[in-house]
């Protein structure tokens, strides 16, 4: 790391304090490393998905936007806005069980008997 070697070293030689000392290599490390480090960022279309998540799960999470936005539409109208609840209710409720499910059989799958 070029940086590194560029550093003033005869500050931090000067410092009697250890957690001064300590303080000041902490940084000029963290300074060095977001320096050169790369950040890619994923869009959420290429984002792996949880592996508990199922295609019947995300037609689902589909369905369940699409109602979101036909209620933002029309937020008046107390049928949609009551068919959205359940539909959002009962969904969360599946997720968790399919969710606790998926752990509860990796679990097994890696216990030692």
């Amino acid at each position: 790391m070029e940086s590194l070697s560029n550093i003033e070293w005869e500050e931090f030689y000067k410092i009697t304090d250890t957690n001064e000392a300590a303080a000041f290599l902490i940084q000029k490390l963290k300074t060095t490393v977001e320096k050169y480090q790369y950040i890619r960022k994923i869009p959420s279309r290429r984002r792996p998905l949880k592996p508990w998540i199922t295609a019947g799960l995300i037609r689902s999470i589909r369905n369940r936007n699409k109602l979101h936005k036909i209620l933002k539409r029309s937020p008046d109208d107390e049928s949609i806005k009551e068919h959205y609840t359940n539909y959002r209710n009962l969904f969360n409720k599946l997720i968790k069980i399919v969710k606790k499910k998926y752990y509860e059989t990796q679990f097994a799958k890696f216990s030692v008997k």
